[in-house]
């Protein structure tokens, strides 16, 4: 029962423009006096308000406008009760009626839709589909320890499965316009092949073959999947539990899912404004490379024309200083001062692993970090790991860091400072904040950054163990 259960869940909303002019839709709910009705679509992962009317008479309400809305699945919604009923409203047929009953808003009488009325005769055919396959789980329950009724039980749901999977292949193909059919295709698993070989082979196989065809009945290109409630939580899946999260899996995944959409779509738009914005405030650690992917494959391409030039230039300059210092690059060299003036620069150190550590002495978070960092240095001095404090101070306040070294018994660092900022370190490391935490390697490759100091032993113990 894959099948059935997974359509059970999902449905939705929608709005605005396309097809025939206007729209006029006569709503009756019987046993509603409120003289308030919300109208109401999903957009994304949003569920967004369209319009509010009010009676005309007790339980009847007119949605209508002078300008056609966006094909698609919306809602109606009662006051105070919150009680929801979903209708279609297809791009070339916004003029019909719908008769609802307060104590259940899940079904309707419709006039006048051909895509209303199989949406409802769908939900009266899957909800007896449901009650028969309750009926069978409940008998599984009872007879779960008897090999030949489990396998009976178990071959009725089969039987029942490929019942409502035919059924609704069959609803596709007469009706394939229609949006209840793109709702019902979305949710239809895509068959798949038998593989050979090892088991771990075999599921390997499967999860590549699967992941590859995940989009091959969701028709991304269909102006009313939008506004459904089911897509962002397909996309969701696949980008969240389907990929593996580390940058490099995300990002191709991204460029697989953008590439089943139209760039002049709406969707497209939406999507790639969304995953922007998302791995933009991300404060996962690595996730700044999947916001310099989108911004230089897509952006900075000239694929999202909406964005106004200044925006683009400050993205398009944001990605470029964090490009260099992103995990797995190599970090760049370098040159500071110790308090007598002996130059220091990264490639000159002898290390194993060296943790930089750009701090500031009035830093309130700095003063909590920085005792944590001399235990830290304490336990690992002798693992090969070394730590490079960078006070952050300029011109006439940088001695204040040497003074606060002192205080804070910050000896056992290698301390540094840049009056004038000579080696430009601030924008080499795109310092914005203190403290700022680095890891390298003694290749000067960057294994993690950004983490908090209280993070590093956990972290430090992982690459060590990594790499014996």
């Amino acid at each position: 029962m894959k099948t059935l259960l997974a359509i059970i869940i999902s449905f939705v909303a929608v709005i605005t423009c396309f097809g025939q002019e206007g729209y006029n839709i006569d709503v009756r709910i019987n046993g509603y006096t409120n003289d308030t009705l919300i109208v109401g679509y999903y957009f994304a992962d949003r569920q967004l308000v369209l319009d509010t009317v009010y009676n005309e008479k007790i339980g009847e309400f007119k949605i209508k406008g002078e300008e056609p809305l966006l094909p698609g699945m919306y809602l109606v919604l009662t006051l105070p009760d919150r009680q929801v009923g979903q209708f279609m409203v297809p791009a070339d047929d916004q003029e019909f009626k719908l008769e609802f009953n307060i104590a259940n808003m899940r079904f309707a009488e419709v006039e006048g839709s051909i895509d209303n009325q199989m949406f409802q005769d769908y939900l009266v055919y899957i909800g007896s589909c449901k009650a028969t396959a309750d009926s069978i789980h409940a008998k599984l329950e009872i007879d779960g320890t008897d090999p030949v009724k489990r396998a009976e039980h178990e071959a009725a749901l089969d039987i029942l499965d490929d019942k409502v999977n035919t059924h609704l292949e069959d609803l596709i193909q007469r009706y394939p316009n229609t949006i209840t059919s793109l709702l019902l295709k979305s949710n239809m698993a895509v068959p798949m092949p038998e593989f050979e070989g090892h088991p771990d082979s075999i599921r390997l196989k499967r999860y590549h073959y699967f992941k590859k065809h995940y989009f091959d009945n969701i028709d991304l290109n269909n102006p009313a999947i939008l506004r459904t409630a089911f897509l962002h939580a397909k996309i969701k899946y696949f980008l969240e539990t389907l990929t593996q999260q580390n940058p490099d899996s995300v990002s191709h995944a991204l460029d697989f899912l953008y590439g089943n959409m139209d760039e002049d779509s709406e969707l497209f738009k939406s999507y790639l404004s969304h995953y922007l914005s998302k791995y933009a405030k991300s404060k996962f650690i690595g996730h700044d490379a999947i916001y310099v992917h989108l911004v230089k494959e897509y952006y900075a391409k000239g694929k999202a024309p909406w964005v106004e030039e200044e925006t683009l230039e400050k993205m398009k300059d944001e990605a470029r200083r964090l490009e260099p210092i992103l995990i797995g690059k190599t970090a760049s060299d370098i040159r500071m001062y110790k308090e007598d003036g002996t130059d220091v620069s990264i490639s000159e150190l002898d290390y194993t692993y060296l943790v930089i550590y750009f701090w500031d002495p009035d830093c309130g978070h700095c003063k909590k970090s920085t005792p944590k960092l001399i235990e830290f240095e304490q336990n690992y001095k002798d693992k090969g790991v070394k730590v490079l404090a960078v006070c952050t101070a300029l011109r006439d306040k940088t001695a204040k860091c040497w003074d606060s070294v002192k205080e804070k018994g910050m000896l056992g660092f290698i301390n540094v400072t840049d009056e004038n900022h000579k080696s430009r370190f601030k924008l080499k490391y795109n310092i914005k904040t203190t403290p700022t935490v680095f890891v390298i390697n003694k290749e000067r490759e960057i294994l993690i950054k950004g983490l908090g100091v209280e993070q590093l032993p956990s972290v430090m113990d992982n690459i060590i163990s990594n790499n014996p």
